[in-house]
């Protein structure tokens, strides 16, 4: 593999995540509160199901609307994309997006995502790694469940899918080779 330790998110020393106890799954989503990121949508599906843990870091500050007692706002975070590691699902609702570098690190580190079909998200996910799904919380709430519990061989499975997704894609080397053959066309022709 042509993998760089230095183009993985930095490994953590512990589970940032293991004083929420309690739970029978964490879902995280790494991204600045703004009218883009659909923190609506994340709170709805949060609602849909209690039983799991709704983890939101980039925040600077506490958001000024309600929200139920599963979500937790834990700020502008330093190397959060190490974080993906530690969760069950990495999910991101948008209103609109590019190519999320966030989904990349999520992908980098093993984590299934579950994501707003907006702009391209639909290129990264292939239903083996995660899903680019309408902005609908039953919708999204159903695909987090289902990635939850799946049994161990099939989660184990869909691990693999999502490292192997960023090691054939998404590493440096593939991305910087890949501008590299779209110039080389360009100037041939």
């Amino acid at each position: 593999s042509d993998v760089c330790s230095s183009d993985l998110p930095k490994e953590l020393d512990a589970d940032p995540f293991k004083d929420f106890k309690g739970y029978k799954g964490k879902v995280l989503c790494i991204a600045r509160l703004s009218p883009q990121k659909n923190t609506k949508l994340f709170i709805d599906v949060a609602r849909l199901l209690p039983e799991y843990a709704f983890i939101w870091i980039g925040n600077q500050s506490l958001p000024n609307f309600d929200y139920p007692k599963n979500v937790y706002f834990i700020g502008n975070i330093q190397g959060a994309g190490s974080y993906a590691k530690y969760a069950d699902v990495f999910m991101l609702p948008s209103n609109y997006e590019g190519l999320p570098m966030v989904i990349i690190e999520a992908l980098s580190n093993g984590t299934p995502v579950v994501a707003s079909d907006v702009g391209g998200i639909s290129e990264l996910l292939d239903c083996d790694n995660g899903y680019a799904l309408k902005n609908e919380a039953g919708i999204m709430a159903e695909k987090i469940k289902e990635i939850i519990t799946l049994p161990t061989q099939k989660k184990e499975a869909m691990f693999r899918h999502c490292v192997s997704t960023y090691e054939n894609q998404f590493t440096v080397d593939k991305m910087v080779n890949g501008y590299l053959n779209i110039y080389e066309k360009i100037v041939n022709r």
